[in-house]
């Protein structure tokens, strides 16, 4: 391993010269190529982070059914008023889940009370049946295909 001298030494990591300190061509391509290896592991780093905050956060359910009502034509408010008449509660907007089944034992849960195989149905179907920004996206797709009628809570 070759010596550094203490102008590279005394900048430690960074592998800054000294400026008004001489530092051989060698020391010099050392220091430049840690510069260099040092900026791609912070930018690989800032990548990941990114994709880790992504990963972990949660849809707003407000957001989600805004969304889905521009997607497809819908009024997210009726999407809203809907989800609340199937059991979906005001304090679950920053949930990312909602895994509670219905309390009648068919097997439909969520915000949307979707049965698996109505969920099926839906181009959403690879998806968490349980996940609200999906729910949403499968409602409004549903009303926009005329099926709306599939859903008998008040607000539907």
């Amino acid at each position: 391993m070759p010596v550094l001298s203490a102008a590279v030494l005394a900048a430690g990591m960074f592998a800054i010269p000294v400026p008004g300190i001489a530092a051989t061509p060698r020391e010099h391509a050392l220091a430049h190529q840690l510069t260099r290896e040092r900026q791609a592991w912070a930018h690989e780093r800032r990548g990941l982070r990114i994709r880790l905050r992504a990963a972990l956060a949660r849809p707003d359910a407000e957001v989600s059914m805004r969304l889905a009502g521009i997607a497809y034509g819908q009024s997210w408010r009726q999407l809203r008023s809907c989800a609340l008449s199937e059991g979906y509660r005001n304090g679950e907007r920053y949930r990312g889940r909602i895994p509670r089944a219905n309390t009648s034992g068919s097997g439909a849960f969520g915000p949307w009370q979707f049965m698996p195989s109505t969920w099926a149905g839906t181009p959403f179907a690879g998806l968490d049946m349980a996940r609200v920004d999906a729910q949403a996206m499968a409602t409004a797709w549903m009303w926009s295909r005329g099926r709306r009628d599939e859903w008998t809570g008040a607000g539907c």
